[in-house]
């Protein structure tokens, strides 16, 4: 996002006080999702906070707002488990006249201990370059691309700063805009006259370190637009690269539609993450509508900004810095805190329900992901129906959370043709598996599955699952994913 005139402020207060120290989750794409440290699915879930790109060059400080515990406290009691922090490249390096208060070793160890500061509260860092110039410009902006001058030397020094930290992301550049898909992957000279680096020279930076970090490329149209991004996409010799986007109600891309024909590909093969959301409504509607269609479509997101600006222009998502949200930032907060107009069921993940689950029913292996107690099994008897059941036995539901159970299931084009079917189910206090309502599934689609037990079966429940029915005969394939099971 770029915004901000340069104007003279106060320092913002970067205190430290006392911390409990948590374990922050590693993150490494796998596929088209991201895993921790033990293999399970997880999401990068959390805001962005901005400052630490304009304050140093503007003279003034290293952040914009308090960056101490407490803060981050406040951030993950919203339900975060990621701040996204954007920077300056020049204030980095200390070139070009920067500030030399806010430059150098004394930016690189503010930003260095605000990462410290980010981990020890249990979530992941998100370095963004965001602001940059060429030559002997000074970076009091963003350009339409990360510039070859600069950009290679910043990420070669980042990267050799958090190799050793894999709770540390490097989103390589904030907005690419008004260059071709070319010139974003290889590079090009600008219409201004500069060369810019592309996304696989920013890579190759951070490769060349040994680093071995996930890295973040956003698309093209100011990070807007992901059409072509999979035919484009850098060469990573790691394969730990995901899609960034940045998804306004101002933006390119805002209706469902096109986030079906767009993001909704590229995370079909490759991880999302959504390094910038908002709107300049204010309300929190198209918000909210974005992160409940990522939450279907396993995209991650970090909302647009942990300051105190004006909720249309920023967007901000808070009043006053003691967590006192705009009503956009309500939303937000209500949606990624579970508190919206549906419940989460208690879950493998402590939070939400993430089950990605494939099974291929012509091969004895059975592959899945998600989170401690998802089971898969699966029957291919030729005379009898293929089917496979994804379930979490005692699982406790909430009786007061509402009376029926949801679930988002999406059969793969993968699987075989015929026809399918998805059924939620529930366990009685027996160990009998009682079986909801059967909804045809379509090819290539999520399709929404919901089950109302009688009171009894609520009662009793000992767990939870979804069934996959498919045809008779011919069925030899099957690739599906369960997702959001909520009560409501």
């Amino acid at each position: 996002m770029l915004l901000l005139p340069m104007t003279l402020m106060a320092p913002a207060s970067a205190a430290v006080g006392p911390q409990a120290v948590q374990q922050p989750p590693t993150v490494t794409a796998q596929g088209n999702s991201l895993v921790d440290a033990n293999g399970e699915v997880i999401r990068l879930l959390g805001v962005n906070k901005s400052g630490s790109e304009y304050a140093c060059v503007q003279g003034w400080g290293f952040f914009d707002g308090p960056v101490d515990a407490g803060t981050l406290d406040l951030i993950g009691s919203w339900g975060s488990n990621a701040v996204r922090v954007p920077l300056n490249e020049q204030c980095w390096l200390n070139i070009n006249g920067v500030p030399a208060a806010y430059s150098g070793t004394a930016y690189r160890s503010q930003i260095s201990d605000f990462v410290d500061r980010i981990n020890a509260a249990g979530m992941v860092a998100i370095l963004d370059l965001h602001w940059n110039a060429p030559g002997t410009n000074i970076a009091y902006s963003q350009q339409v691309m990360a510039d070859a001058d600069h950009a290679p030397a910043f990420w070669t020094s980042v990267a050799t700063m958090f190799a050793d930290n894999p709770s540390v992301v490097f989103d390589l550049y904030n907005e690419p805009h008004d260059i071709s898909w070319e010139c974003w992957r290889d590079g090009c000279q600008t219409d201004e006259g500069w060369q810019a680096a592309g996304m696989q020279d920013l890579v190759d930076a951070v490769r060349n370190t040994g680093a071995t970090n996930l890295m973040i490329a956003s698309g093209l149209n100011w990070a807007g637009d992901l059409s072509e991004w999979v035919e484009h996409a850098p060469v990573d010799p790691l394969n730990n690269l995901a899609a960034g986007v940045h998804i306004y109600s101002f933006s390119q891309c805002n209706t469902e539609s096109c986030w079906n024909e767009t993001i909704g590909k590229v995370a079909e093969t490759y991880p999302v993450v959504s390094t910038e959301i908002g709107e300049d409504t204010c309300t929190g509607d198209f918000t909210t509508a974005y992160m409940k269609w990522a939450d279907t479509n396993g995209v991650s997101y970090t909302p647009w900004t942990w300051n105190t600006w004006d909720c249309r222009s920023g967007p901000a998502l808070l009043l006053n810095y003691d967590g006192t949200p705009t009503t956009y930032g309500a939303a937000v907060r209500a949606h990624m805190t579970g508190q919206g107009a549906t419940t989460m069921v208690d879950n493998f993940n402590s939070r939400r329900i993430d089950w990605v689950s494939t099974a291929r029913l012509n091969s004895s292996a059975v592959s899945h992901r998600g989170s401690r107690s998802l089971q898969v099994a699966k029957a291919t008897d030729p005379d009898k129906r293929a089917r496979v059941f994804a379930h979490n036995d005692n699982e406790v539901l909430d009786p007061d959370a509402g009376q029926t159970l949801s679930a988002w299931v999406r059969l793969d084009v993968r699987s075989s043709q015929g026809r399918w079917k998805g059924m939620l189910a529930i366990q009685d206090g027996d160990g009998r598996w009682i079986n909801g309502p059967a909804v045809t599934l379509k090819r290539g689609q999520w399709t929404e599955v919901l089950f109302s037990p009688s009171p009894s079966q609520w009662a009793d429940n000992a767990g939870i699952g979804v069934r996959v029915v498919g045809p008779r005969r011919g069925a030899d394939r099957l690739v599906y994913q369960v997702d959001s099971i909520t009560q409501r």
